[in-house]
């Protein structure tokens, strides 16, 4: 049962990398904000960035605790640009993902930023031997002003896929456009919407409320299914904590935590 439903939920998956505890407690609705996490949802984000950044997360996912995702993301910034690379996994013996992200941003002026990404893909699932493919990424962040933020984000914008033995496992064409709205100096309020070619859109809404200066409280919930997020985030000096909880209604309750420091 296990595999049968990863297979069935697998083209999701492979859409949408692990989003890091950050995003995934907004309900992965952090499309217009930025910071190292944005590697995962948004590249144009990372500009965000302005030392060198390290973040490992790692997600104990739905079906049971054999089956895990793990994420490492490096971002260094030089000269009002910003480089980014990732490696990510997710499965267990009979399934397994992997990928390896590159991305680079670069400010237009003072309100537009821009970022391409290149992922390497591969996917090796019993039975069915193992496949690898190449994807490309397009994101962009507008800062309306002080307190709004619009983003745009297009992936595998060259429709790749996978070939031979896993022609089946699609890499879909997917996008995405969001806003990040300032409502005070501790609440942040985001919203994403997103449109894959394969399925139906879907709407994501996240909160972010900085309660203390060293505490964050956040949440958020999708639709297509209907899905509810909740985590924290903790600052100590160059330490970010970020803890998440997510739900789905066919597969259950999954958690998530993620570690990043800033030199």
């Amino acid at each position: 049962i296990t595999f049968i439903l990863l297979i069935l939920f697998s083209s999701k998956l492979l859409a949408q990398s692990q989003s890091g505890a950050r995003m995934a407690a907004i309900a992965d609705a952090g499309l217009a904000l930025g910071d190292i996490w944005s590697l995962n949802v948004n590249q144009a984000g990372i500009l965000a960035v302005k030392k060198i950044n390290v973040a490992v997360d790692h997600q104990k996912t739905y079906l049971n605790q054999q089956i895990a995702a793990s994420r490492i993301n490096f971002v260094m910034p030089f000269k009002g640009q910003v480089l980014g690379m990732g490696l990510a996994t997710y499965g267990f013996d009979a399934y397994k993902q992997q990928e390896l992200l590159l991305s680079y941003a670069r400010a237009f002026g003072p309100n537009l930023s821009a970022a391409l990404a290149v992922h390497y893909h591969q996917l090796s699932i019993q039975s069915y031997g193992k496949s690898a493919a190449y994807s490309i990424d397009a994101g962009f962040i507008y800062k309306m002003n002080a307190e709004l933020s619009l983003g745009v984000h297009i992936s595998n914008v060259t429709n790749h896929s996978f070939d031979r033995n896993l022609s089946f496992m699609a890499l879909p064409m997917r996008m995405q456009v969001g806003m990040a709205y300032r409502a005070s100096q501790q609440v942040v309020l985001s919203g994403t919407l997103e449109q894959s070619i394969h399925t139906k859109p879907e709407g994501k809404l996240g909160i972010d409320y900085q309660i203390i200066n060293q505490l964050f409280l956040r949440a958020g919930m999708k639709t297509n299914p209907i899905r509810e997020c909740a985590g924290m985030g903790l600052v100590l000096r160059a330490f970010h904590l970020d803890i998440a909880f997510t739900t789905h209604p066919f597969l259950g309750t999954g958690s998530q935590i993620g570690l990043s420091y800033e030199f």
